[in-house]
């Protein structure tokens, strides 16, 4: 940037942190008024065990997630006490040191495709939506990419719109450059916004 007067496009490393952490990804779906799978944030460990226990028997099936995680990791998903006892002994271990951390539990919806979205935005707060595309997803890990999905105009336009409001939060939080949205359409053809954000080029 020195060399060339080329300003640099990104944001600052505790704006990153803060926008890829799936605490902030839920709040922020909500404050934008975006449907939302039924969850809970909770915080410390005895109140996430409470909370999984009860939406397992509400749900039959649940998804914990850690606040920071990629690529399906820090996700567990349950579907008996078995389960779920077993997954919440490995999650104490991440309490040992942070007793007040926050993660998510969530039912586990039935979807009918899982789908990511980018969106540019500029040094001046223009917003720009690019690269729907429907995502394959193995339970919870990425395998691949569909490009063009063959969604409905109506699904389309409505990321379009969703990625602009987003977009334009996320300037006034100081964001800049491209992030990345995950979502998913429900059976019923509903779609869920965001599921995450990534603060990169997905």
């Amino acid at each position: 940037r020195d060399k060339l007067g080329v300003p640099m496009l990104g944001s600052p490393n505790e704006i990153n942190k803060k926008i890829n952490n799936k605490v902030f990804s839920r709040r922020f779906a909500i404050e934008q008024g975006f449907r939302v799978s039924e969850g809970r944030v909770c915080v410390g460990f005895e109140e996430l065990e409470v909370v999984a226990y009860e939406m397992l028997m509400k749900y039959e099936k649940i998804i914990i997630k850690e606040p920071c995680g990629a690529s399906g990791k820090g996700l567990w998903v349950v579907d008996s006490k078995e389960k779920c006892r077993s997954s919440l002994l490995i999650i104490k271990r991440f309490f040992k040191n942070r007793i007040d951390q926050e993660w998510v539990v969530e039912e586990w919806c039935n979807k009918k495709a899982d789908l990511n979205y980018q969106i540019y935005i500029g040094l001046n707060g223009e917003v720009e939506v690019f690269s729907i595309k429907e995502q394959k997803v193995n339970s919870t890990v990425y395998i691949g990419s569909v490009m063009p999905p063959a969604f409905s105009d109506s699904i389309m336009q409505e990321c379009k719109h969703c990625g602009e409001i987003i977009g334009a939060r996320l300037f006034e939080l100081g964001y800049r450059g491209v992030v990345g949205i995950d979502a998913m359409i429900l059976e019923n053809n509903e779609l869920i916004p965001i599921i995450e954000i990534n603060g990169r080029f997905t």
